[in-house]
Order: C-alpha cells, then sequence, then structure tokens
C-alpha cells in the first residue's frame, strides 16, 4: 500500500511541477508580446460578444417581455435568475401557458446570433489557436492572425468545429434532455406504478421517479466533462495539420487527450484562484430583469399564485 501511495504522490508532484515549468515558459514568451496576445484575444472574442448582443436584443425581449414567456412575472420575488428557474419549472410541470407561437418565433430570430456563433466566432477560435502555436513557437506573428481563419481554410476550419459542436451537443442533451424527458414523460405513469405496487402514498414513486433522473444527471454530467476534455484539442489540430480533413479533427483530438485527461483538469482548476474575483462579483451583483407590464391574468402568462395574490383569497375566504 506504501509503494502505491508513494507512487501517487510522486505523479501528483510531477504533475505539478510540469504545469509549473509550463507557466513559467508561456510567461516567457509572452513577457514582451503580452499587448499583442492581448489585443489577439479580445479579437478572438468580438464574435462570441456580438452574438450575446444579438441575443439580447433580438431574442431575449421575445421571451421574457411578455410575447412567449414571461419569466420575471413572480413579482413579489424580484425578478431574478431564481424566478426565471421557477418560471422554467413551472411551464415543465404544466403550470405556465405559454403561446408556443411567439416562442417558434423567438427560435427563428436565434438563429442570427447562432450563425455568428458558428460562422464567425468558431473558426477564430481555430485561428487564435494557431497564433498561440506560433507565438510558443517563435515565430513572427501579428493580432490580426486571429483573422487569417477567413480565406481559404474557412470551410474546413467551421466544418470541423462544427463536427465538434455537434458531438459535445450530443453528450450535453444525454445529460440534460434525457433525464427531463423522462421526468416529463413519467409523470402520466406514477398512479398506475402506485396502484401496481400498492403503495398508499404517490410519495415514494416521485422521490424514486427524482432520484433517478438526478443519477442520470450526474453520470452523464461526468461524461459530457470527459467528452470535452478529449473534443477540446480539435481548434489546435485544426490549426497544427493544415492538411487535416475537417471529419478526422475530433478523432485525431481523442487520440491526443488519451491519457492526460486528468493533467488538462488539473491545469484548468489551476486557475480557479484568478477567476473568484470574478465569481464573486458575479455572485454580489447577479442580473436582474425588468418587471414585466402584461397582467398575470393574461392567459399567456398564467403561472403560480403570487403570496399577495394568496393572502387577498384567503381574505375572501374568511
Amino acid at each position: 500500500m506504501e509503494p502505491a501511495r508513494t507512487r501517487l504522490r510522486g505523479k501528483v508532484v510531477t504533475d505539478m511541477s510540469e504545469r509549473a515549468a509550463m507557466k513559467r515558459r508561456v510567461r516567457g514568451v509572452l513577457r514582451h508580446k503580452w499587448p499583442e496576445a492581448l489585443a489577439a484575444s479580445v479579437l478572438a472574442l468580438a464574435p462570441c460578444a456580438a452574438a450575446a448582443a444579438l441575443f439580447a436584443l433580438l431574442v431575449w425581449p421575445r421571451v421574457s417581455g411578455g410575447q412567449a414567456v414571461d419569466l420575471p412575472s413572480l413579482g413579489s420575488m424580484g425578478g431574478g435568475v431564481l424566478d426565471s428557474l421557477l418560471m422554467a419549472a413551472a411551464m415543465l410541470g404544466g403550470g405556465l401557458s405559454v403561446n408556443w407561437r411567439a416562442l417558434g418565433g423567438a427560435a427563428l430570430w436565434a438563429l442570427i446570433p447562432l450563425a455568428v456563433w458558428a460562422l464567425a466566432a468558431l473558426p477564430m477560435r481555430v485561428s487564435v489557436s494557431g497564433y498561440y502555436l506560433a507565438l510558443l513557437r517563435g515565430k513572427k506573428t501579428s493580432a490580426l492572425d486571429v483573422f487569417s481563419c477567413f480565406t481559404e481554410r474557412w470551410p474546413r476550419y467551421v466544418g470541423g468545429m462544427l463536427l465538434n459542436a455537434l458531438w459535445l451537443l450530443l453528450w450535453a442533451a444525454m445529460a440534460v434532455a434525457a433525464p427531463v424527458a423522462l421526468y416529463i414523460l413519467a409523470q402520466p405513469l406514477l398512479p398506475k406504478i402506485q396502484q401496481a405496487l400498492n403503495l398508499i402514498n404517490s410519495w415514494y414513486v416521485w422521490t424514486g421517479t427524482l432520484a433517478l433522473c438526478v443519477a442520470w444527471f450526474v453520470v452523464f454530467t461526468l461524461v459530457f466533462i470527459n467528452r470535452a476534455v478529449a473534443y477540446g484539442f480539435t481548434p489546435i489540430c485544426l490549426a497544427a495539420h493544415p492538411r487535416l480533413p475537417a471529419k478526422r479533427a475530433p478523432r485525431l483530438s481523442r487520440k491526443v487527450a488519451r491519457g492526460c485527461k486528468w493533467r488538462v483538469i488539473g491545469l484548468y482548476l489551476s486557475f480557479i484562484p484568478w477567476l473568484l474575483p470574478s465569481i464573486a462579483c458575479a455572485a454580489a451583483c447577479p442580473p436582474r430583469f425588468p418587471p414585466s407590464q402584461t397582467p398575470i391574468s393574461s392567459p399567456v402568462h398564467r403561472c403560480w399564485p403570487t403570496p399577495s395574490h394568496c393572502c387577498r383569497t384567503m381574505a375572501r375566504v374568511r
């Protein structure tokens, strides 16, 4: 047992020393070129910012502003993120009427930011990876190299990154959509299961269904993290191998990540202290959605009653 512990301790120390050496090398490379690298990173994030802005301007007002779903209509709770989660749960449980036609229109508007993300943000991830590879190899670079994807390489970059995104989407659907669908489809069967098992209280059946869905979510979330690390080298593979076909890039990424996933996860986790100030600011100042002007009695926005409505109803009963 002691030799195994010694080997494990030695492996952890080796991984930590490798990460420290890698960071020292990158700091040495960026010592005199950090303004250029910062400019390249900002330019590479511009399509993502544009897609987020288009979503906020074109899609979100149609979803939360009274046309399809009124997420902040739990007025007494302030219209925060918790309210949105509660309203989403109400919609899944049948407690909220949704204007599906308006929601479909919002989905059509969502194609615009999705196109910006797929056709500009994804290929620029490859070009910025190529920029940093060239920087580490000591080649002459420029911040405008992040736009090198918009050349004859663009179809290959878009194809490889879309294939990578499709695989990640499938694994994310297994982790999130599958247990949600299982929970919704199981609701009509709960009384029959209660009858078949001769249970007095349906709470046991509901708890078992919920536990199964939560277990499914936890297991496939871990699988999704594993797959995300495995496919995370796709942009680097596309940038480092100019003749690599797009359909083979995710496969090569899996081969590159084989045997070093824990080291990659450890490298990501080592940057958490730098993210703590941002996380603290986000927790201290959560986003607030403006209250809707649509009456809560509208059939499109019928939801759970607010506490004030309950108090007025109890007063009338008395």
